[in-house]
């Protein structure tokens, strides 16, 4: 059998992802085997194997994948040398709730990230991924907000803990909402005002 191309390969990639998302959402992370994943493919379970060590490992590329492309506006929100980090932390809660609002892979992530079953010993790795991705979102709304702060983008008095922590539970709201209560929502049409609005609540908050 003749080996498979680069674009072969990354096309079977693909299709092995899509259908993990797939049956990830239909069955549950935990009723999920790599067989299934496999015969929905139309692959071996082997040929899975050849690009994911274990299911483990699949979820968190698609979680991975999904972040990437907004990935370089959180960065520049928390360097130090960004001389708007503010303006970058807003656009990047614009841009995270209009792809989410066009973008049915991640509206299906999501809805996976709010289900979470209880999880055996087998995917107890995953979960420990999970939180410590979710630790890392908080972290880093964090030091956006302190860098903002050092920047002179909020008022010098404020408590940044429960900026933070005011900010991380509306994002965690409007994704749930849109996810789960109601994807009728005109998400993409309010997604700069849902921005601004919050950021202003930050920026007027004072002890």
């Amino acid at each position: 059998m003749a080996r498979k191309t680069k674009e072969e390969a990354q096309k079977t990639r693909q299709a092995i992802l899509n259908s993990a998302l797939q049956l990830f959402c239909d069955k549950g992370l935990a009723e999920t085997s790599l067989t299934d994943i496999a015969n929905a493919t139309g692959v071996t379970r082997g040929a899975i194997y050849w690009y994911f060590r274990n299911k483990n490992v699949l979820f968190v590329t698609l979680w991975d994948e999904m972040c990437e492309p907004l990935t370089h506006l959180m960065l520049a929100s928390i360097d130090d040398h960004e001389p708007d980090p503010m303006g970058k932390l807003r656009s990047f809660l614009i841009k995270s709730l209009q792809s989410l609002s066009v973008n049915a892979s991640q509206q299906q992530m999501f809805s996976i990230l709010f289900n979470l079953e209880s999880l055996d010993n087998e995917l107890a790795e995953l979960r420990e991924h999970i939180k410590q991705q979710y630790q890392c979102f908080i972290k880093n709304l964090s030091q956006a907000l302190n860098n903002a702060k050092v920047k002179g983008q909020i008022p010098p008095q404020t408590d940044m803990k429960i900026c933070t922590d005011l900010l991380v539970a509306m994002v965690d709201g409007i994704i749930l909402r849109f996810v789960q209560l109601e994807p009728e929502y005109p998400l993409f049409e309010q997604a700069e005002s849902l921005a601004d609005l919050m950021l202003k609540l930050i920026y007027t908050h004072t002890p």
